[in-house]
């Protein structure tokens, strides 16, 4: 999902994508039993993603609702306050030391490597790229939307309403101090608030064990995110003067790779294509052929199209002579004659039937 994030240009599906990796640290903290650690960064990410989200919602209402990162540019000088709180949630979310993001996220990378077994390290690794990947879309979106000069027309850009900017500004404030303050409750050695809401594994102490690890291991996630910052840049440098590079080869073997991130590993192409064939199979299947085919031909449309025709070859024997007439009349007395002296049917049925033709004579 953070790959997902780096190569996508709405700012909400950025925030949104990057949401998603962060739920992915909370599920392998679950996984090897750290509820709490889970719930923590929970708890601690709420906060910064609001102002993420806030900080989006201030720049795209400013923006005349546009969302794509390509047609913003220069807003850093029209919307400083909401610049300064949109990058004190981007060093959040990367794990900046001494903001919320870094008293959950690296404490969740150090209990994976306790463990002392090997999908640990799997693991770790996986989380540390995904950290990188962090500081990439977090600087494109700074990049995009800030600092990067554009050709539109941005005069009548400027700051939100007050409200917009005390939303911005209590988020920023808890987004710097509020994973500080709430560690020790939170995660704290000697804390039993959370010890009768779950089962936790009776072999699982690797929170001592974390407090052991090598300084190597623990800058590694600092170390790789100002990696993932270099690299961001020149990933930003590649795209800003794509023009001159539109013919060369990595460049079109760059799109295509980048284009299964941008459509997310093409999830909703497939559930279109899926859901417009079963669409397509049940209308002629169940729609067409069953309800609208055999159901209604041998049910009501049916039953209309045959005594229609019936009435259409019947109405040629019905001629307004006399002659015909008294003949059917004739014909229909001897019929219940027949019926009844010879066929010993019911005599009501009888009766039924001359009052039928007495009527029929009548009209």
């Amino acid at each position: 999902m953070s790959l997902v994030a780096v190569c996508q240009y709405d700012i909400k599906k950025v925030i949104a994508y990057s949401t998603c990796s962060q739920l992915g640290y909370m599920f392998f903290s679950r996984g090897y039993s750290q509820y709490n650690i889970a719930l923590f960064h929970l708890y601690n990410h709420a906060f910064f993603k609001a102002l993420l989200f806030l900080g989006a919602g201030s720049i795209i209402h400013a923006c005349f609702d546009e969302q794509d990162m390509r047609y913003y540019g220069g807003l850093l000088n029209f919307m400083p306050f909401t610049y300064i709180c949109m990058l004190i949630g981007s060093l959040a979310i990367m794990g900046f030391p001494f903001l919320t993001g870094f008293y959950s996220k690296d404490l969740i990378l150090e209990l994976s490597l306790s463990r002392y077994v090997i999908d640990a390290y799997f693991i770790y690794f996986s989380a540390v790229l995904a950290a990188m990947n962090t500081t990439i879309y977090s600087w494109r979106l700074l990049f995009f939307v800030f600092y990067r000069s554009t050709n539109i027309n941005n005069f009548n850009i400027n700051e939100q309403n007050i409200y917009m900017c005390c939303s911005l500004f209590f988020s920023s404030f808890f987004s710097i101090f509020i994973g500080y303050i709430s560690s020790e409750i939170m995660i704290g050695f000697g804390m039993y608030m959370y010890n009768f809401s779950y089962f936790i594994l009776p072999w699982n102490f690797n929170s001592f064990e974390s407090e052991f690890l090598s300084s190597f291991y623990k800058n590694l996630p600092l170390l790789i995110s100002f990696c993932g910052f270099f690299f961001g840049q020149s990933l930003v440098f590649i795209i800003d003067h794509k023009k001159f590079l539109i013919n060369s080869l990595f460049i079109i073997y760059l799109n295509k790779f980048f284009s299964i991130f941008y459509y997310g590993f093409f999830p909703n192409i497939i559930y279109n294509r899926l859901f417009l064939i079963l669409y397509k199979s049940s209308y002629v299947l169940i729609s067409k052929s069953l309800d609208k085919g055999s159901l209604e031909f041998s049910g009501p449309y049916g039953m209309y199209k045959l005594f229609l025709n019936l009435s259409y070859k019947f109405r040629f024997l019905i001629s307004s002579s006399i002659i015909s007439n008294f003949f059917l009349i004739f014909l229909f007395i001897v019929i219940i004659f027949w019926f009844l002296f010879y066929c010993h049917i019911n005599f009501s049925f009888c009766i039924l039937i001359s009052i039928i033709f007495f009527l029929e004579l009548k009209l």
